[in-house]
């Protein structure tokens, strides 16, 4: 069997010296082993061009070859083979927030109306929507581009001016969209998917709720005893923590992944009930859990060289806000985490003082701990910054 192209380990590839090797073997063999192929030789630079073409070739193949696994295929042909298991990427989504708009009542503000952010990042407005009795209307905003674009609690800057429209404030931070998802993302969440697939799993539900649009996070939790458990959950019952995505949607998500047979649960007072109606006409109660969003606020003073940037302290805030974006339910907010992110923004020199805390303004110093119900919620308008030059 040939050493080369498809083997019992996969498909190897000839290089252009594998390919030269061959040729001039050839050659030596036709026309005798005193021909000169060296490779400043007219034949051997021949040789040369031709090997190098046809090492493309091989190239090609292998692409070919490793573009039938989910393994090794990348791009287009990753999306081509999962969706042979039903199984799509997640596109790229655009960051959202709502804009408090202020001006003259009765004054219409279109759809696709214009604000801009500190760092000139724009956001249009989805919806038409008219400047209410009391001087403002509240309106939803999309970032133009794509992906987890910053839009920190501030006033904002209208760029599509209107008569009677004066001014454009976001009270909270955006809630941040995503990235095309990754070819390594993609590859692990088809494997989720399909380890957990028809199997009822605590994997399986929660990969069918995060996958719901606009949930953010997801956590399911289990009881299969006979009595309630430590965590109230009934006996033979799942507990689906969930952020984001409509009620109802993430209802059906939870009603079409779990079990027959097993009732679903809602811990009060964040829990949601909704009606799902399934294939047969038959309506099915159905409880989940909002996950408990916590305030957290910090305090961070730091002495800086000549090389913190301008936006140094609004880095930091940024940075701190991109690091609760990763965090879970009942993940707990570690203090010296938070403190490592501060010196990933060059020019920190020393961190001076650092306080976090559920109250403002901050006076702790130790970690705090989130249960199992709870998420932290990290805004930038929630920090305070103090850079001191050294």
């Amino acid at each position: 069997m040939s050493s080369f192209g498809v083997t019992p380990t996969g498909f190897v590839a000839k290089t252009v010296q594998d390919i030269l090797d061959d040729i001039e073997a050839g050659e030596k063999t036709d026309f005798g082993s005193d021909i000169n192929v060296g490779a400043e030789s007219i034949l051997g630079q021949i040789n040369g061009v031709i090997a190098a073409a046809l090492a493309e070739n091989w190239e090609v193949l292998n692409a070919v070859y490793r573009s039938l696994y989910p393994g090794s295929a990348t791009d287009e042909a990753l999306d081509n083979v999962a969706a042979i298991t039903g199984v799509s990427r997640l596109p790229a989504t655009r960051s959202s927030m709502v804009v408090t708009c202020t001006g003259t009542p009765g004054t219409p503000l279109a759809a696709n109306r214009v604000v801009s952010t500190g760092n000139n990042d724009r956001y249009f407005s989805l919806e038409a929507a008219t400047i209410g009795g009391g001087g403002t209307v509240d309106v939803e905003f999309q970032s133009e581009e794509f992906g987890p674009i910053p839009g920190v609690a501030q006033t904002l800057t209208i760029e599509t001016p209107v008569a009677g429209w004066t001014s454009a404030a976001n009270a909270a931070d955006a809630d941040f969209g995503r990235e095309l998802e990754t070819d390594a993302d993609f590859r692990l969440r088809r494997e989720e998917l399909l380890a957990a697939q028809g199997n009822a799993t605590l994997e399986s539900i929660r990969a069918d709720l995060l996958s719901v649009d606009d949930v953010e996070r997801a956590f399911v939790y289990e009881n299969p005893t006979d009595v309630t458990d430590g965590r109230n959950l009934p006996p033979k019952s799942v507990e689906a923590i969930v952020t984001g995505g409509d009620d109802l949607e993430v209802a059906t998500a939870l009603f079409n992944s779990k079990a027959a047979g097993i009732q679903t649960y809602g811990h009060p007072p964040n829990d949601v009930t909704e009606t799902v109606t399934d294939s047969q006409g038959v309506d099915h109660t159905v409880n989940f859990t909002r996950g408990d969003e916590i305030t957290i606020y910090f305090r961070v003073e730091v002495d800086v060289t000549s090389d913190y940037p301008a936006t140094g302290d609004q880095d930091i805030k940024d940075a701190i806000a991109a690091f609760g974006q990763t965090l879970g339910a009942g993940d707990d907010v570690i203090s010296e985490k938070v403190q490592s992110i501060v010196f990933s923004v060059e020019g920190v020199f020393d961190l001076t003082l650092f306080y976090l805390d559920t109250t403002s303004p901050p006076t702790g110093t130790a970690n705090i701990p989130i249960s199992v119900r709870e998420i932290a919620d990290i805004q930038t308008a929630n920090i305070t910054v103090v850079s001191t030059p050294v």
